[in-house]
């Protein structure tokens, strides 16, 4: 059983450690999404000097969720630690 991670606990560095293994998932299920996944990246990189880490996490679990669904047509990779 994976342990369930608080959004409040998670560093900047963390997610990206884990939004770049997420990538490689995602990637290998569908290469034709990798500008669409560097795109959200990006994006998200950019809120991160924006707004404060726990706001940009909760925007990310919300968007990222949906983004991998419909990539991956399958059960969302939730990177704070549930399946």
């Amino acid at each position: 059983m994976v342990k369930q991670l608080k959004i409040s606990a998670v560093t900047t560095e963390e997610w990206c450690l884990v939004n770049t293994r997420i990538m490689e998932v995602v990637v290998g299920h569908n290469p034709a999404v990798y500008k669409d996944y560097m795109a959200y990246t990006i994006k998200v990189c950019e809120l991160f000097r924006c707004y404060e880490c726990v706001s940009v996490l909760q925007y990310d679990y919300g968007q990222s969720t949906k983004l991998r669904t419909h990539v991956l047509h399958a059960a969302p990779i939730d990177r704070y630690g549930s399946r």
